[in-house]
């Protein structure tokens, strides 16, 4: 059952996006969210049964969704002259939608949590196979679907999503084996692949998980500007063509991930700036504020691209939850740092449980402030398993 549930999270929201030319991960999550929650009710015989803190997790969520409700009308109420029509039909599937992820995500916590430690590491090591063979295969180039994309990537749909995907394995893997040499060939497998590809997601994943498992932080840090000032030093020769144009961040820049990433800040902050509680639920792109950016952006291509994603995480919490989404963003950070700390303070014996639950939070850093895709996405599915982990059962 883990090995499915993983699978249909993990697979099937990008396998849709390809085959079924879905425009986001939402119909892959919630169909697989459907899925875990028939295979508990239906297929596992076992009784249901509510202990004292899953009866307190269980407020916690319906007190988030009336907060999205009472948001959502506060918004349409005090600052509907401000902002554009919200959509209110998206809002309503949206709500429904993250109600049954929230209940599958329940569901998958609770599955961890009644598994041995062995039977969870041999699962998580089954889909690093499947991810190491996904790499390989897209190392062709070959479009086995024919989505005429630039990186068809197997299984997934760009190579940003399968980085996104491979981050909280390669921590996980990292710590498992840090005091064996296969953890830095696993990362510099996964590295020399982003080089190859040309994905500066998969490099920062693979950045992130060496820094967040390294036996100690200062050389790691030292390792780390050593690399980077050799890349400054070099960085106008023709092989870094694409790391010079996707670390411009400059209004000046034409490069679209650049622009994308700059574009959700720039929206997040003027609607914050309309509208101090933002623009509700789901409402990003529709009621948000365009700026600049999204002109330029529009001028080049006469499309807007990422209008509902923010190309982040954090500015579409901002822009959505306005100073309720700075609150937000900011508990989030400090969850971020206080995992990070434990799980190197124990990282010679940390159960793998934990371990799991800590590797999808740390790397959920990088749809924050990265590379994000929304709110219904396989990454944003497993940090909300792990915020569960860690409330029910006061880890840290």
């Amino acid at each position: 059952n883990l090995s499915l549930m993983a699978s249909m999270v993990i697979f099937l929201p990008s396998l849709l996006m390809i085959l079924a030319h879905q425009s986001s991960f939402t119909i892959g999550i919630v169909i697989s969210s459907l899925v875990i929650i028939f295979l508990r009710v239906l297929v596992n015989k076992k009784k249901i049964v509510f202990s004292n803190k899953d009866v307190m997790l269980v407020l916690l969520l319906v007190s988030f969704f009336f907060f999205i409700i009472l948001h959502f009308t506060l918004v349409n109420f005090i600052f509907g002259g401000e902002l554009a029509q919200p959509d209110f039909p998206k809002f309503l599937l949206s709500f429904i939608f993250i109600i049954i992820s929230a209940s599958a995500a329940y569901v998958v916590k609770s599955t961890i949590n009644d598994t041995s430690e062995v039977d969870i590491h041999s699962t998580v090591l089954f889909i690093l196979y499947v991810i190491i063979f996904n790499a390989m295969i897209s190392l062709t180039k070959i479009d086995f679907f024919n989505t005429m994309l630039e990186k068809p990537t197997f299984l997934f749909q760009e190579p940003s999503h399968f980085a996104l995907v491979c981050a909280p394995l390669l921590i996980y893997f990292s710590f498992s084996n840090i005091r064996s040499p296969l953890r830095l060939i696993l990362l510099l497998i996964f590295g020399l692949w982003g080089v190859y590809i040309q994905n500066f997601t998969m490099i920062l994943a693979v950045v992130l998980a060496y820094v967040i498992s390294a036996k100690h932080l200062l050389p790691a840090f030292i390792i780390f500007c050593l690399f980077a000032i050799l890349v400054y030093i070099f960085i106008e020769s023709d092989f870094f063509v694409y790391y010079r144009e996707r670390l411009d961040l400059s209004s000046d820049t034409n490069n679209l991930s650049a622009l994308v990433l700059m574009q959700g800040w720039d929206n997040a902050f003027l609607t914050l700036h309309q509208s101090p509680i933002g623009a509700g639920f789901q409402q990003y792109g529709i009621s948000t504020i365009y700026g600049n950016i999204s002109t330029k952006i529009f001028e080049m291509l006469n499309i807007y691209i990422n209008q509902f994603d923010a190309g982040a995480t954090a500015p579409k919490i901002i822009g959505e939850f306005g100073i309720f989404g700075i609150l937000i963003v900011v508990l989030y950070l400090v969850g971020w740092v206080r995992i990070f700390i434990a799980v190197r303070r124990e990282r010679f014996n940390i159960d793998k449980k934990t371990l799991l639950f800590s590797s999808f939070y740390l790397a959920s850093f990088l749809e924050f402030f990265i590379r994000g895709a929304g709110y219904f996405t396989p990454g944003m599915f497993f940090l909300i398993v792990s915020v569960l982990y860690f409330i029910s059962n006061k880890v840290v």
